[in-house]
């Protein structure tokens, strides 16, 4: 889990704490699915996560990466994902382009 003192502000995108925020809640729904895959030997979802996170949280390019990556994963996965793990899934995708949109 990142915690807010190991952020430098000054390579970070954004201007304000809230998206500071939005960062660290997209890593940490990201390490709960990592956390709940790595336990149940999910390969295909790691691969796709892993693909692209962890990443730098200054890179707005590889955070629109994860959202591709992650969306693809739900589109040809979907029937082999938890319904927990849906719904993660589908908050962190809401959560990156909220996140993009608002930073562009």
């Amino acid at each position: 889990m990142i915690e807010p003192s190991e952020i430098d502000p000054d390579a970070f995108p954004v201007s304000d704490q809230a998206d500071i925020c939005q960062f660290m809640e997209i890593d940490n729904i990201c390490i709960s699915l990592f956390d709940r895959w790595c336990e149940a030997r999910e390969v295909v979802p790691l691969a796709y996560l892993m693909h692209n996170w962890p990443m730098p949280l200054n890179s707005l390019f590889l955070l629109r990466r994860l959202c591709r990556g992650l969306a693809e994963l739900l589109k040809y996965h979907r029937e082999q994902l938890a319904m927990e793990d849906r719904l993660l899934l589908d908050i962190t995708i809401k959560k990156i382009s909220a996140v993009c949109t608002y930073i562009n």
